[in-house]
């Protein structure tokens, strides 16, 4: 899966990294490039294990397994994917606010774009055989599971200070 996933999203390994790397029409337009890759192989992928890309839930549980199964090298079992979907369901369910769409899809593609990142870069240090790469994705993958699973709905709202402050 690492080859797949490195060939798939392109990832410019002479890009800055910092606050600055977003500053220059260049560098924005190399970004969201990176992040339109991300959610389309995302979409891709989920598409042919047939997992629906339209349900909060389903985004929710489906990133924290990708990320759990990243940072710990074990795949959840579909039943406990299952079992976590249903309780962000009846999270969701019980939420006294109100969701817009445009809430909710800004919240799936923080979190698909960042779960993402974290499997792409992790697939190219893993092909580069570069060990400390790889520790430092299995180690950005654990902390979008804390975030994503210690996070209260409120805080959810905006996913992406959420996944930013851990």
């Amino acid at each position: 899966m690492a080859n797949e996933l490195a060939q798939q999203v392109k990832w410019d390994e002479h890009a800055p990294f910092g606050s600055g790397f977003a500053r220059e029409e260049a560098q924005r337009q190399a970004l969201t490039k990176l992040f339109t890759e991300c959610l389309e192989v995302y979409e891709r992928q989920s598409k042919a294990e047939e997992i629906p890309t339209n349900d909060l839930a389903v985004t929710f549980s489906h990133c924290i397994a990708l990320n759990a199964e990243l940072s710990s090298g074990r795949k959840m079992s579909a039943k406990e994917e299952s079992a976590l979907r249903e309780k962000l369901r009846d999270q969701f369910a019980h939420n006294p606010g109100y969701w817009t769409d445009a809430d909710k899809q800004s919240i799936h593609e923080t979190i698909v774009i960042t779960t993402m990142l974290a499997q792409v870069g992790y697939a190219n240090a893993k092909r580069k055989h570069d060990q400390r790469a790889e520790e430092s994705f299995r180690e950005v993958a654990g902390r979008n599971v804390e975030a994503l699973t210690s996070a209260s709905l409120l805080e959810l709202r905006n996913a992406r200070s959420v996944l930013g402050s851990r």
